[in-house]
């Protein structure tokens, strides 16, 4: 299933979420400041979707940064993680859970799908 048709059915279930009552919170790619945070917040959400980079063994420091940017404007937050082909999901949720205090956030989702936002975890790679 090629990426796009992945975004819009992302889209359609947030859709039908949000006519049902559910909260939307934005997906975060890309590590921002806290006023880009409060902005969010500002525009009515109160929760918010952070992409989180992690090797095997770390979560990196911009991760770390936007997680607590967030947290500081007053969001709440989940985290997302895309599994690196070679560490198994449980392996790097493990990881999270020992990297980052769990009052940051909420919820971890895994996706194990293929990794756009980081090339050493392509699954065309070799473990």
């Amino acid at each position: 299933m090629k990426l796009v048709k992945i975004k819009e059915i992302i889209i359609l279930i947030l859709l039908l979420l949000n006519f049902i009552g559910c909260k939307i919170s934005p997906y975060i790619q890309y590590p921002r400041n806290t006023s880009y945070y409060q902005c969010v917040r500002s525009a009515g959400y109160d929760w918010a979707t952070l992409l989180i980079s992690s090797n095997s063994t770390k979560v990196s420091s911009e991760s770390l940064q936007a997680l607590y940017n967030a947290n500081n404007a007053g969001l709440k937050v989940d985290i997302l993680i895309f599994v690196c082909r070679g560490i198994s999901p449980e392996e790097q949720a493990q990881m999270i859970i020992k990297n980052i205090l769990s009052s940051a956030y909420e919820r971890i989702w895994v996706y194990n799908i293929l990794n756009p936002v980081n090339p050493n975890c392509s699954w065309s790679r070799s473990p």
